[in-house]
């Protein structure tokens, strides 16, 4: 069995902690599994990719034409899906009138202090690493603050009196290391709490929007971004009931079309991930998906998967399908941007050296302990524990 990476183990942690649920299906056609036609005609989906998609900059752009919120739902830190952040903040800006970035990688009581930064004279890189010792994860990557970066080299290209851009913090006040390190009997409790994240996260957005109108980007974990489906409650490998959407679905059902979730290209998981044991890795779609793109020369690409031939495909060995048999592809990606195949994306962000430091170090070390990245005589000082994790996450 394939180990699963660091950047995907908080997309499994949140499944099996929440063993969330259901879909609202949108099978307007017979729903086809790619397990049971593996002779499924190739040409028409492949026709359809060369003739309606775009660059991926272009697409995230254009979906801004009929919509106000365009989600980017990604796998967590892959160097690349940063970089695509990063390089929308211009695009947008310029050509979709996009004025604000909402990231679930801010804590929202530090919106504020983000919005000094990307809009002062001068960079302040110390601050930026600072707001991310103040989040909610352990999250001391680059690409990451990049984004920051990003926005604040656009803002300050500006003319005087042009609209700046914005950040607004989506993130709660929750502390990853709470949850973990606390007594069997306050679990249940702060699992309530973090199940009521992706509600704190979207009311956030929406109170953004009745303050400031405009057209939002929205950055996220894929989970978080899901538009429809909700996943399984199972219990002794059946399914039980289905849960409350995550963040996605909650915009979806409060703002209707305004609101477009894109999926950037990334592993999919064995059923194992909702039932407690160890999943393995899956090709999103059982390896079409890379099978068409290679097909097309590996391109880059964005292209819609609602309403398109792509709408009704599923994959019943993947965890998102395997025990909802109306659930299709649409319901977790209304669009969907490939960049690279999954080999030969990043396996892990650039840790920036010197991010734990006395105000993170306890949480920081009490998650390390936890995960066993550590052991109770090891990394005793903030710099010796800065190091180990650069060095395990690095060479992971």
């Amino acid at each position: 069995m394939r180990r699963i990476p660091l950047n995907t183990r908080p997309i499994l942690l949140i499944a099996t902690l929440f063993v969330l649920a259901g879909a609202l299906s949108r099978a307007s056609a017979p729903a086809t599994d790619v397990n049971d036609t593996p002779a499924l005609d190739r040409a028409p989906l492949l026709a359809y990719l060369r003739a309606h998609g775009k660059p991926p900059i272009d697409y995230v752009v254009s979906r801004f034409g009929n919509h106000d919120v365009v989600i980017l739902g990604e796998m967590h830190e892959v160097p690349e899906n940063l970089q695509l952040v990063s390089d929308l903040i211009a695009p947008l800006y310029h050509r979709a009138g996009v004025r604000c970035l909402a990231t679930e990688f801010l804590r929202n009581r530090n919106t504020a202090r983000a919005n000094t930064i990307v809009t002062s004279p001068t960079y302040d890189e110390a601050a930026v690493i600072a707001l991310y010792r103040d989040y909610a994860w352990m999250w001391g990557f680059r690409e990451y603050m990049d984004i920051l970066k990003a926005i604040w080299s656009l803002n300050h290209s500006l003319p005087a009196g042009a609209p700046r851009v914005r950040i607004v913090g989506l993130d709660s006040e929750i502390e990853e290391y709470e949850v973990l390190r606390a007594p069997e009997q306050q679990r249940p409790a702060l699992r309530e709490k973090l199940e009521g994240r992706d509600q704190y996260m979207a009311d956030v957005l929406i109170r953004e929007l009745h303050t400031h109108k405009g057209k939002v980007l929205l950055h996220t974990g894929y989970m978080h971004s899901l538009p429809r489906y909700r996943q399984p409650v199972v219990a002794d490998g059946k399914f039980v009931r289905e849960m409350e959407p995550r963040m996605g679905g909650i915009l979806q059902r409060k703002l209707g079309k305004k609101v477009f979730q894109i999926c950037l290209h990334q592993w999919h998981f064995s059923p194992e991930a909702v039932t407690g044991g160890e999943p393995s890795l899956r090709q999103p779609l059982g390896g079409l998906i890379e099978e068409l793109l290679a097909a097309n020369g590996n391109e880059p690409l964005g292209f819609d998967i609602e309403g398109s031939l792509f709408e009704n495909l599923r994959d019943r060995q993947s965890y998102y399908f395997a025990h909802q048999p109306k659930v299709v592809f649409s319901d977790i990606a209304q669009g969907y941007v490939f960049l690279k195949p999954l080999k030969d994306l990043g396996r892990h962000c650039t840790w920036v050296k010197g991010f734990i430091d006395q105000t993170n170090f306890g949480n920081v070390r009490g998650i390390a302990l936890q995960r066993g990245w550590i052991k109770e005589d090891e990394a005793k000082t903030p710099q010796e524990l800065d190091a180990k994790i650069g060095n395990l996450l690095s060479s992971n």
